[in-house]
């Protein structure tokens, strides 16, 4: 199964789970969102990704990682999921 086939089953059972409960944020309406991708071995950062990212079964954005960084500002609170479908997933390990 291709990584995009793997998203598609994924993002398929979105819309049959009950909407996520999100309690707005009274401080900030929008945040920043901030993705760094560093190599396991020595944590220096990996030159460029591809990525994916899901509000509920919605595309959010869709880019590159470069140099190990991505930032977003004035993004809405929220539930968001990240795919990074050139690399297995079983290689991905949250910090």
């Amino acid at each position: 199964m291709t990584p995009q086939e793997q998203i598609a089953a994924l993002m398929a059972g979105v819309d049959e789970q009950p909407p996520e409960a999100v309690t707005p944020c009274k401080a900030k309406p929008t945040h920043k969102l901030l993705l760094r991708l560093r190599w396991e071995d020595d944590l220096s950062p990996v030159p460029s990704a591809k990525f994916d990212i899901y509000k509920g079964a919605a595309l959010f954005a869709s880019d590159m990682v470069a140099k190990g960084v991505f930032t977003q500002k004035k993004v809405h609170a929220g539930s968001y999921r990240v795919f990074f479908p050139e690399i297995d997933e079983s290689e991905i390990a949250e910090e």
